[in-house]
């Protein structure tokens, strides 16, 4: 699988080891650091992760143009592939799809992912739990999805924490990956950089991360599992 990491603090994190444990090898390409986003996906799969900039950055940040086009490739190979966070973003923005600066502050911490009826029989999050225990932290999000997209998951905050393209293409807007210690250290950084009422709402959401952690990650396992059971099943189907 081919992982693109946007920012430095954005690591696969528990990703890293539950798909190692499942027999999934992954190059990582760091455009920050200067690595060419290739321009087609020759991987089985596809994985981008978060990123403090936002998807209208390219002045800063011209890669974010080759992110989209290699997300437009990966769906339209119906190749295994997965936006999280600014990587949902941009999979929105790559097929259509509308982002903005969010209407209702930042969210932050654990937060519940309610599952609409269109995801009952999806490959990825079919069967979870109604009320889906996720860690969040983003300021900008999905304000229209693209009109082919399919909307999965709904946040009390945020309309748009899921959605899919095609029968293999996933955005969501929270962190699956995410575990409370790397969280701690994202607050860290972020806090000072806020207003009092942001401030107060990140250092809160770090304790209920921290007291909510098991619960996140017997959860998140389960959407590690069922991607790298689809990135096997198209490596096999390849082979």
């Amino acid at each position: 699988m081919l992982v693109i990491q946007p920012d430095p603090l954005t690591v696969l994190d528990r990703f890293g080891e539950w798909l190692a444990d499942d027999q999934v090898l992954t190059e990582v390409v760091r455009p920050f650091a200067g690595d060419v986003v290739p321009e087609y996906l020759d991987a089985d799969g596809l994985l981008v992760m978060g990123g403090r900039m936002s998807v209208w950055h390219d002045g800063d940040h011209p890669w974010l143009a080759d992110v989209r086009r290699l997300f437009r490739h990966a769906v339209r190979a119906a190749r295994p592939t997965l936006g999280i966070c600014l990587g949902g973003q941009l999979l929105a923005q790559a097929f259509g799809g509308e982002v903005a600066t969010g209407d209702r502050g930042v969210e932050a911490g654990v937060i519940r992912v309610e599952w609409r009826p269109e995801a009952r029989d999806d490959a990825l999050f079919a069967g979870l739990p109604e009320s889906f225990p996720v860690g969040s932290l983003h300021g900008d999000a999905v304000t229209r999805l693209p009109d082919a997209a399919v909307w999965l998951g709904r946040s009390a905050m945020y309309r748009y924490q899921a959605f899919r393209l095609g029968p293999s293409a996933w955005g969501v807007q929270f962190h699956p990956e995410l575990s409370a210690g790397t969280y701690r250290g994202w607050v860290s950084g972020l806090a000072a950089t806020n207003d009092a009422a942001t401030q107060e709402r990140l250092v809160g959401a770090v304790a209920d991360f921290e007291q909510l952690d098991e619960h996140v990650r017997v959860a998140n396992r389960i959407v590690a599992g069922r991607f790298a059971n689809l990135l096997h099943a198209r490596a096999g189907a390849v082979l």
